[in-house]
């Protein structure tokens, strides 16, 4: 069994057991939300806040640039769209450079940084980091976990610039995010 399966596993296991434990954070797979004000509206442009420092996810420099926490303002670098699939999966695009959120590490390991890369196609290796999972938690706020891996995206710091990384620690308050201010209506 390869290590990430067992990464995999071991995680699905520790999150049953944690949603078990606390039904007030029910998770549900997205697919696509219609009119859920959890998740970030399909089609639209948004700020993606960190619930845990009031940050905004922004991109930095070009392919391979960092994705940190800055404050919120109305920055083209600020500003994400979230495309659905059927499968459960969902890319999440940048506004100003047209990139899909990534991970820089081939695979993931816990603390990785979040950065931009071109868009791949789905099933394509190499692109594998860029398919994750929103997930909802039962107070208005939701995560947003690596499809492929059992890692999620949260905020590694509570300072402007600091970096948006993945961990492992599924209910950690830095792992919620949410929808800040109003969507930006156009589409990716």
């Amino acid at each position: 069994m390869s290590t990430a399966l067992k990464r995999f596993l071991a995680g699905t296991a520790l999150a049953a057991m944690a949603f078990t434990a606390s039904p007030a954070h029910a998770q549900t797979r997205s697919v696509s939300p219609p009119g859920d004000p959890s998740f970030p509206p399909a089609g639209q442009w948004v700020q993606i806040e960190s619930d845990s420092s009031g940050l905004c996810l922004a991109a930095r420099d070009g392919a391979g640039g960092a994705v940190v926490l800055d404050d919120c303002a109305p920055r083209a670098g600020q500003y994400w769209s979230v495309s659905y699939h059927a499968d459960g999966s969902s890319r999440v695009h940048n506004r100003a450079t047209g990139m899909c959120l990534d991970v820089d590490g081939k695979p993931a390991q816990p603390n990785e940084g979040a950065v931009q890369r071109p868009c791949g196609i789905y099933g394509d290796p190499d692109s594998a980091n860029q398919w994750w999972n929103l997930y909802r938690f039962g107070d208005g706020t939701f995560g947003i976990a690596m499809y492929y891996d059992t890692y999620g995206l949260a905020a590694g710091g509570a300072a402007p610039g600091a970096p948006a990384v993945v961990t492992s620690t599924f209910l950690a308050p830095e792992r919620k995010w949410k929808v800040h201010g109003d969507p930006v209506p156009g589409s990716r």
